[in-house]
C-alpha cells in the first residue's frame, strides 16, 4: 500500500510537469509563489548544465529562420547551438503554435518545447522567446517595473495577461543593473493588445518608448546575463571590470565592455573613427560650448569633479534638413547612475534638449547612418547640494515612486464607515496564507486575482498540493461566492463561477473571505442607497442582509461607491430592468463597478489589519494616508498626494503645473486644461468652505464620458472616496466644499479638453 502512494505521487508530479503552462513554476517545497522580478533564474536546476545546446526543428517551420535567430544568440557569447535531426537527443524542440511561446528556464527530463507560428515570421519575438526558454524573464516583469512602466491590463486580450503577471521574484537575479528600455526581452508597446489604439504598456517617461521592442539583437545587459550564467570559464581569475563591464567569457584577463569603453579592465573610453575631433570634454563652473558633427557609432563623454552634477543643452544646428529619427538613425543620452541602460532619445527639432545628471558623466551615443548632423552642446557643473532643477528631479522621481506604482487601485479615505472583521479569531493569524485549487477551476485564473491583492499588501499566497494543509479552497461552482471571514473548523471554500471569468468578482470574494465585508452592507448604507428587495432573487437575498454589524469596524473610512465589495446595480436581480439597489445620488452609479480592481481603502482595510506588525511604523500619516505595508517610516498615500507623510500635492506634467490655487473671499477665475491623471487642489483657509463653479469651454466637440474618460470633483469630508462625475456638458457644475479643500481629478487622455473654474470661500455657516 506505502508504495502504492508513493507511485501515485510520483506520476502525479511528472503529468503536472509535463503540462509545462507559463505559470506553472515549482518551487523546492512543491509550492507556487505568487510574486515577482526580470532578470535571469539563479537556481541552477532551471538553467541548462552546459552551453552546448541541441535543437530540433519541425518540418513545417523553417530552419534558416531559426538558425538566423540562435546565431544572434550565439554571437558574442559562448552559447553554441547545433541542430539534431533525432528530437530524442534534443534540449529544444521548436513547435508549431500560434504565438512565440514557451516556459521560464529548463524542464527536465522533459523535451523542452518552444511554440513558433509558421505563418508569422518575426525574428525579435523568436530570440526573445529562445531567450525566456534559456532563463531570462521578460523585461517588464521585473518587481521594480512599477517605477518605469504602466501595465494597461484593460487594453490587454485575457488570454495574454499572463504574459504580464509578476511571478518570479524568488527565482530570479539582476546582478544590479537597473531597468533597460534597450533589452530584447522587453514587449512592444502595443503587444497583445486589443486593439492598435490601446497600448498594453506604457513608459512613465514616454521618451523611453522609443526603444520599445524596436531591435531583435541583444543588448550588452542581455548578453551581460547569459554570459554570466553559462560561460563563465575563469572563475579561479581575480578579475575587477570597471564601467559596468563583466569578465570575458572565453578570454582569461579580459572584460566584456560596452560598446564605448575598451581596455583590460574596461577604464578606457574610446575614440571615433568616424566622427573627428576630440571625445572627451571636463566641465568647469563656466559654461562651455562645442560643436560636434555626429555620424555613426560616434561617443562622446562629458566629466564633471567629484560631487558635482552636470547641466547639458544640445541644440541642432541643422534640424529642418535632418529630421529622420528612428532606431537607426538617432541620437541618444545616457545620464543617469547605470550608463549600462537605455537612456534618453534626442530627435531633430527646433527646441533644445536638456538635461541634468545623476552622476558626475553623461555619454553622448551618435547612431546617425545615413545623415550626419550637426550638434552644439553647452555644459557646466554645478554643486548637488545647491541646485534646485536637481531637486526638482529627484522630487519628480519621487513622485513616480509613490503615485504611479499603482495598479489602477489607488483611491484611500478616513471618514464615514465601511467595514473589516474587528476580532482576531474570524481573521486569519498570519500574511502568508496557503490555498488549493480544484481540477475544474483554472490556477492561472486565481493566480491573477492573488496577485491583485498580494502586489499592494504584505499577504504572500503560496499554492499547496495537500488540502489539509491549505488555508483557502477555490472550488467549481454555479456563482461566486463565500463566507465572510476566516473559518477554524473546515477549510475555507470559495466558489468560482463554471460560466463566468470575472476577475473582479474572484477578487471580491477573496477579500470578502480575508475579512472584508460587502460595501452595500454597511450599518448606514440608507444613507447613500436604497435596496429593491423585490428585485433580488430569493436565493440571493441574503447578500444584502446586515449581518455583521456588531462584528466589523471600519477604521473611519466614509462609504465608497468605488469599492469593489460593492456589489452592481443588476447583480442578482430577477432581471436584466430592474436593478436591486439605486443610489440616492444618482450620478454616483457611475462608478458602481467601474474597476476591476480594489480601491485604495479596500487595500488600507487589509493592510491596517494585517500589516501594521510587519513594519515598525510609529509615522503619522496625513491627508487619508496610512503607513506603508512593508517600509517603515514611509506612507502609502493617495494618487493626488506624495512624500514621506503624504504632505505634498502631486505635480502635473505637461500644460497644468500650477495646480494649488488658494481661495480668498474675493471671486477668482481659472483656465484648465485636461489630460490624464491630472489634479488640482483648491484650499481655503481654516473654518472656511470653498464655492466652485465648473463650465466646459469646448463640450460641444468633445462629449466623450465613460469610466476611462472624466471628471471627477471630490468636495466631500473625505476626500478619499468617490467624488461627483462632471461630463462635457452646457450646464455648469456648482458644488460646495464639506471642509476647506475641493479636489478636481482629470482622466481626460484627450488634452483639448478644457475647463473654467470660478471658486471662492465663504464662512461655514453660510
Amino acid at each position: 500500500y506505502f508504495f502504492f502512494i508513493i507511485t501515485i505521487i510520483i506520476v502525479i508530479q511528472k503529468k503536472c510537469l509535463a503540462k509545462n503552462t507559463y505559470l506553472s513554476l515549482i518551487s523546492d517545497n512543491n509550492s507556487i509563489i505568487v510574486r515577482r522580478k526580470r532578470e535571469i533564474l539563479i537556481q541552477d536546476q532551471y538553467l541548462w548544465n552546459t552551453p552546448h545546446i541541441t535543437y530540433y526543428v519541425r518540418a513545417s517551420i523553417d530552419l534558416l529562420f531559426v538558425i538566423s535567430a540562435l546565431k544572434i544568440i550565439s554571437h558574442k557569447t559562448c552559447l553554441k547551438f547545433r541542430n539534431n535531426r533525432a528530437k530524442k537527443d534534443s534540449m529544444l524542440s521548436f513547435e508549431p503554435g500560434e504565438i512565440y511561446e514557451t516556459s521560464l528556464g529548463r524542464r527536465e527530463p522533459y523535451l523542452h518545447k518552444i511554440s513558433v507560428p509558421p505563418r508569422q515570421k518575426n525574428l525579435r519575438k523568436l530570440v526573445r522567446t529562445v531567450l525566456f526558454a534559456l532563463g531570462l524573464d521578460f523585461e517588464h516583469n521585473r518587481k521594480d517595473r512599477n517605477n518605469y512602466v504602466l501595465i494597461h491590463r484593460r487594453n490587454i486580450k485575457p488570454q495574454f495577461l499572463k504574459f504580464f503577471d509578476l511571478i518570479y521574484k524568488h527565482l530570479t537575479e539582476s546582478y544590479g543593473t537597473n531597468y533597460d528600455f534597450h533589452s530584447v526581452m522587453h514587449f512592444a508597446k502595443y503587444e497583445f493588445s486589443r486593439n492598435r489604439f490601446s497600448p498594453s504598456i506604457t513608459a512613465l517617461d514616454r521618451r523611453k518608448e522609443f526603444f520599445m521592442g524596436a531591435t531583435e539583437h541583444l543588448s550588452f545587459n542581455d548578453r551581460k546575463f547569459l554570459n554570466l550564467k553559462y560561460c563563465r570559464k575563469f572563475p579561479q581569475v581575480p578579475l575587477n571590470c570597471h564601467n559596468h563591464g563583466y569578465p570575458h567569457p572565453l578570454k582569461k584577463y579580459l572584460c566584456k565592455c560596452l560598446p564605448f569603453f575598451n581596455g583590460n579592465n574596461c577604464k578606457l573610453f574610446v575614440r571615433n573613427r568616424v566622427c573627428p575631433g576630440e571625445n572627451i570634454f571636463y566641465t568647469q563652473a563656466s559654461e562651455t560650448g562645442k560643436h560636434i558633427k555626429l555620424g555613426n557609432n560616434c561617443y562622446f563623454l562629458i566629466q564633471s569633479k567629484a560631487s558635482k552634477v552636470i547641466t547639458l543643452t544640445i541644440r541642432f544646428k541643422n534640424w529642418n534638413v535632418f529630421r529622420r529619427c528612428n532606431i537607426n538613425n538617432h541620437l541618444e543620452v545616457r545620464y543617469e547612475n547605470d550608463i549600462s541602460v537605455a537612456g534618453i532619445p534626442v530627435c531633430p527639432s527646433l527646441k533644445p534638449f536638456k538635461v541634468q545628471t545623476k552622476d558626475g558623466r553623461i555619454i553622448i551615443i551618435s547612431k546617425y547612418r545615413n545623415s550626419k548632423p550637426s550638434i552644439r552642446i553647452k555644459y557646466w557643473h554645478i554643486n548637488q547640494k545647491h541646485d534646485l532643477n536637481y531637486l526638482n528631479i529627484v522630487n519628480l522621481n519621487f513622485i513616480f515612486l509613490n503615485c504611479l506604482t499603482k495598479i489602477e487601485n489607488n483611491n484611500t479615505s478616513l471618514r464615514g464607515k465601511r467595514e473589516i472583521l474587528r476580532e482576531s479569531k474570524f481573521l486569519w493569524k498570519t500574511s502568508t496564507i496557503t490555498f488549493t485549487v480544484k481540477q475544474s477551476v483554472n490556477l492561472n485564473f486565481v493566480l491573477q486575482a492573488l496577485l491583485v491583492i498580494s502586489s499592494e499588501t504584505c499577504l504572500t499566497f503560496l499554492y499547496e498540493r495537500n488540502r489539509l494543509k491549505a488555508f483557502l479552497s477555490f472550488e467549481s461552482e454555479s456563482k461566486y461566492s463565500t463566507d465572510l471571514g476566516k473559518r477554524e473548523i473546515a477549510l475555507h471554500k470559495i466558489a468560482v463561477s463554471s460560466k463566468e471569468k470575472n476577475v473582479g468578482k474572484l477578487t471580491r470574494e477573496i477579500l470578502h473571505a480575508l475579512g472584508l465585508d460587502y460595501e452595500h452592507n454597511r450599518k448606514d448604507r440608507n444613507k447613500y442607497i436604497t435596496i429593491n428587495n423585490k428585485n433580488i432573487k430569493s436565493s440571493f437575498k441574503k447578500n444584502f442582509d446586515l449581518l455583521y454589524n456588531d462584528l466589523t469596524d471600519s477604521y473611519g473610512i466614509a462609504y465608497d461607491f468605488s469599492s469593489i465589495m460593492h456589489y452592481c446595480k443588476y447583480e442578482y436581480s430577477v432581471n436584466r430592468w430592474s436593478s436591486t439597489f439605486q443610489a440616492k445620488d444618482k450620478r454616483m452609479e457611475f462608478f458602481i463597478c467601474s474597476k476591476p480592481t480594489p480601491s485604495f481603502n479596500d487595500i488600507k482595510l487589509l493592510n491596517l489589519k494585517y500589516c501594521n506588525k510587519t513594519t515598525s511604523n510609529s509615522i503619522k500619516c496625513q491627508n487619508f494616508g496610512y503607513p506603508h505595508p512593508t517600509l517603515s517610516n514611509f506612507c502609502k498615500c493617495l494618487p493626488f498626494y506624495y512624500g514621506q507623510k503624504c504632505e505634498k500635492f502631486n505635480q502635473n506634467k505637461g500644460f497644468n503645473k500650477e495646480n494649488v490655487f488658494y481661495s480668498s473671499a474675493f471671486v477668482q477665475a481659472k483656465k484648465l486644461f485636461l489630460c490624464e491623471n491630472c489634479f488640482f487642489l483648491i484650499q481655503s483657509k481654516p473654518n472656511k468652505t470653498i464655492r466652485l463653479l465648473i463650465r466646459f469651454k469646448n463640450w460641444q466637440f468633445f462629449s466623450k464620458c465613460n469610466r476611462n474618460h472624466y471628471l471627477e470633483v471630490r468636495y466631500g469630508s473625505d476626500l478619499s472616496v468617490s467624488g461627483i462625475p462632471y461630463c462635457p456638458t452646457f450646464l455648469p457644475l456648482k458644488v460646495q466644499s464639506k471642509k476647506d479643500k475641493i479636489i478636481i481629478a482629470s482622466y481626460y487622455k484627450n488634452p483639448q479638453y478644457m475647463i473654467k473654474i470660478i471658486f471662492w470661500e465663504v464662512n461655514n455657516k453660510e
